[in-house]
């Protein structure tokens, strides 16, 4: 698996998170969809973890498009 660091096509991992967040889903909600632990989504939003393996950063994605629409694909 490959390893993407915290900055990502214009829009890091901690706020495409906060986005999804201010959208009404918590952490835990997040955590299920994305496949990751409650506890990791917490150090990405606040910073402490800067690295993101590329299926889970795929899955966020998806999840940010889901919520925000297909205009937002080019800043994904």
């Amino acid at each position: 698996m490959n390893y993407l660091g915290i900055k990502l096509c214009g829009m890091d991992i901690q706020q495409r998170i906060f986005e999804i967040r201010a959208a009404g889903l918590s952490q835990a909600e997040i955590a299920c969809r994305i496949g990751v632990s409650q506890g990791a989504v917490s150090h990405y939003e606040t910073g402490r973890r800067k690295r993101m393996y590329s299926d889970t950063h795929e899955k966020l994605i998806a999840l940010y498009q889901e919520l925000f629409g297909s205009k937002n694909k080019e800043a994904a």
